[in-house]
């Protein structure tokens, strides 16, 4: 039995070293100065191992086939990556890779994204993905409209130096609080979470100390 729900979330992690934690959040409106909510925003802060926030989960009877992931960087979106290989039951849908830009060389990033997820054939199958890049000035606009034509929306989180960025960053809460069907949100853990919070905060302690 305990009063402090996150404290003892992050310490059994800790204790049974676990590499993925899932957790649930249903899009209700946070405290203010909080993102998803006192218990999740200490949670995903101070956990140290990858993190997936699954927002409005889809019914044991949705058939996923059709997934989006909207993507920035490659860099930080390789769990997103993984988990949509291991949700889609029919592999012949293409998961869509969808990047939107205000650049007009639009061919020159899908050759970009596919190099570089050539560069992942060890964790992933290339061959499975569909890149789409929209010029557009409205970067979350875009990604709010293509999401209409998805079953699910994975986002993966910028590695950003703002505590309030140091969950998963601005614009990817914004697509799960506007958006109305199933996403998931994933965190990859770096070790840096700590050094923003204190860099923002200066001596305020977290329950890492």
């Amino acid at each position: 039995l305990t009063y402090d729900i996150p404290k003892a979330i992050i310490e059994t992690c800790e204790q049974r070293k676990i590499d993925l934690m899932i957790l649930g959040w249903e899009g209700e409106v946070p405290a203010k100065d909080r993102v998803f909510g006192t218990i999740l925003d200490e949670i995903v802060l101070n956990t140290v191992c990858d993190i997936a926030l699954v927002c409005r989960a889809p019914s044991q009877e949705m058939k996923i086939e059709r997934i989006l992931i909207p993507v920035s960087n490659l860099k930080y979106a390789l769990l997103s990556l993984k988990l949509a290989e291991a949700l889609t039951i029919e592999k012949k849908a293409p998961i869509v890779l969808f990047h939107a830009t205000h650049r007009e060389d639009t061919q020159e990033i899908i050759n970009h994204y596919q190099d570089e997820l050539d560069k992942l054939r060890e964790e992933i199958d290339p061959s499975r993905y569909k890149i789409v890049v929209k010029r557009t000035s409205r970067i979350g606009e875009a990604i709010l409209a293509e999401t209409q034509h998805h079953d699910l929306i994975i986002m993966g989180a910028p590695e950003e130096g703002l505590v309030r960025r140091a969950l998963f960053g601005d614009l990817p809460v914004q697509i799960a609080r506007e958006t109305e069907g199933p996403l998931i949100l994933t965190k990859k853990y770096t070790g840096d979470v700590k050094s923003w919070f204190q860099k923002f905060f200066g001596s305020r302690k977290t329950m890492l100390d």
